[in-house]
């Protein structure tokens, strides 16, 4: 029977470059460019709360991500991929009437070079360290609006034992993506809807920052994880 695991989607994050180059130049030269161009407007018409008065919001925003890998060598790659996200000046000047979805904790338009990684893989060992897109049942793009959760890992795969899957993972920085803002940790109330949504007490987003400061306002050496 096969063995099960909480990270397994993890998988094809890390298989980010199956082609061979035979030289430095090749690695390059041979190496794959991608990207999305997104573009989102989001209008809501808030009934509001008690001591939440409504609000009407409403955002647009243009922006995406580029990247590039680079093929293999000797079975190192390396790949990096810039994220955006663009208000154009076109959003209410009033802060409270636009929708902080789309943007950073300020409503400001920014850009991150979100992902910046090594990967290497040798016969059944697959190892990706850096700035990289995780999607696992703790830990998750969560990429609703513009731009996604990011991460700052170093994740290993190993298949040697028959269809058993074994992976060891420590996530040490975490930077927030635009769907963030959805969740405010200004009072307790809200607070406990942050962090059973899987985000902490710390409302920055758009840069990483240390994942036991983003959770709990306090410096950690971060998250492991071993699954089989």
């Amino acid at each position: 029977m096969k063995s099960f695991l909480s990270l397994a989607t993890v998988t094809a994050c890390l298989v980010s470059s199956s082609f061979a180059a035979d030289s430095l130049e090749g690695m390059f030269k041979d190496g794959k460019a991608n990207g999305e161009l997104r573009a989102f407007y989001i209008d809501r018409n808030w009934g509001g709360t008690v001591g939440n008065p409504m609000v009407d919001r409403a955002a647009f925003a243009v922006g995406g991500n580029v990247g590039f890998d680079t093929a293999s060598l000797h079975g190192l790659s390396l790949g990096a991929k810039f994220y955006t996200t663009n208000g154009l000046g076109v959003n209410s000047k009033t802060s409270a009437k636009v929708d902080g979805t789309l943007f950073d904790d300020n409503k400001d338009s920014y850009s991150i070079l979100g992902e910046s990684y090594l990967v290497y893989k040798n016969s059944n060992t697959t190892v990706k360290v850096g700035r990289q897109k995780l999607d696992t049942p703790l830990a998750g793009s969560d990429d609703a609006r513009m731009l996604p959760n990011l991460f700052e890992a170093t994740v290993l795969i190993n298949t040697d034992i028959k269809d058993t899957t074994i992976i060891a993972a420590h996530v040490s920085k975490f930077a927030a993506g635009t769907f963030s803002n959805a969740y405010s940790a200004s009072t307790p109330s809200n607070a406990a809807l942050s962090v059973s949504s899987g985000y902490g007490l710390n409302q920055t987003s758009g840069k990483f920052m240390n994942m036991g400061t983003y959770a709990i306002n306090q410096d950690t050496d971060g998250v492991s994880v071993l699954s089989a």
